[in-house]
């Protein structure tokens, strides 16, 4: 008999977890993503970053180097300075704020991917607003009502992936940095 080998320990995953991409008026001042580690690692924040990609064009129109690492179970929120000054726990002691620049996130059709910088290998990706095949997984996730004040879309429960957008997001009250309050 061979001696029981230990088993490795499950990597690290990272997630779009929430996105805020409209708000009611032209001003769209308190736009964030969050990005959430559900694995039971740390995960080394170098190795990926954040791309908003336009879903009409296909292309990339920004994305963000990230630093640093995310402890297990820990949010990282790149955000509108506005996001950073309503929430006074945002980001996390000793962290500087991500801030989201120029134009912030487009409203859609579009995607919020995160990508693995040795070989561009897409981690996560949600498209929302409307399909946008082959770079969203599955259907299309709920659209953020501008209409209302303090709404986002986010997984249902944190950190949910069954790699369907739109079985796993729903729009709710936003909570950037904080687990998702999913309502029935």
């Amino acid at each position: 008999l061979f001696p029981a080998l230990p088993l490795a320990p499950a990597k690290a995953v990272l997630l779009v977890n929430e996105v805020d991409y409209d708000q009611d008026g032209s001003s769209d001042n308190a736009e964030f993503i969050e990005i959430l580690n559900p694995g039971p690692g740390a995960v080394d924040l170098s190795l990926y970053r954040v791309e908003l990609v336009d879903g009409v064009r296909r292309a990339a129109y920004k994305d963000y180097e990230l630093t640093g690492t995310l402890a297990a179970g820990a949010f990282l929120v790149i955000a509108d300075r506005k996001v950073f000054d309503d929430n006074t726990e945002l980001p996390p002691v000793g962290t500087d704020p991500l801030l989201l620049t120029s134009s912030g996130i487009q409203n859609g059709p579009d995607v919020v991917r995160i990508v693995a910088v040795a070989d561009d290998r897409v981690v996560d990706a949600v498209h929302y607003e409307r399909a946008v095949p082959g770079l969203g997984e599955g259907s299309p996730a709920p659209e953020d009502p501008a209409s209302e004040t303090a709404t986002s879309i986010g997984r249902c429960p944190s950190g949910f992936d069954s790699n369907d957008n739109g079985a796993d997001f729903r729009t709710m009250t936003a909570t950037p940095g904080a687990a998702n309050t999913c309502s029935s």
